[in-house]
């Protein structure tokens, strides 16, 4: 069995590039997706495609600024830590998958829960905690404060 990587390693030249080039297309999308959105009604108010655009550019950035760290030896996971990668990949796929039929609340909790346990939190009290806590905070913020609407499930039609 290989030795994790100690924490605060360099991932490696190979994986820094591959991410920067991973949250490029990403912010990419969103950008060309936020085009579709109307157009501001005033020079003032930048529209529905305001807020997407500026996250696109600061992702962007964030991500060329990963581009001097791309110096170094190349590392990939191997062993217990490869599992780790696709288990959150796995994850991941399976959030987007859930998403809609399960509501923002349950299926977040999920992925957070499982996300958590792959990192290697292993008390229970934690994960539950910190997965619920973070879910419900992020759903009522965005739903009471800024009156946008999440994925709704089950969960949501009782709550809400």
């Amino acid at each position: 069995m290989a030795a994790p990587t100690p924490v605060g390693t360099a991932p490696g030249r190979a994986g820094t590039i591959a991410t920067v080039l991973v949250l490029l297309v990403v912010a990419g999308t969103v950008w060309a997706a936020s085009l579709d959105l109307p157009a501001p009604g005033r020079q003032s108010d930048p529209g529905a495609g305001g807020y997407p655009r500026l996250l696109a550019v600061v992702l962007a950035a964030l991500a060329l600024t990963l581009l001097p760290r791309s110096v170094g030896e190349e590392r990939f996971p191997r062993g217990s830590d490869a599992w780790r990668v696709v288990g959150v990949v796995a994850a991941i796929v399976g959030y987007v998958n859930v998403l809609a039929p399960l509501g923002y609340l349950l299926a977040t909790t999920v992925f957070l829960g499982v996300a958590l346990r792959l990192a290697g939190v292993r008390n229970v009290l934690a994960l539950v905690g910190v997965s619920v806590a973070f879910s419900a905070a992020v759903y009522f913020t965005f739903y009471g404060v800024f009156d946008v609407s999440l994925p709704r499930g089950p969960l949501e039609r009782l709550l809400t």
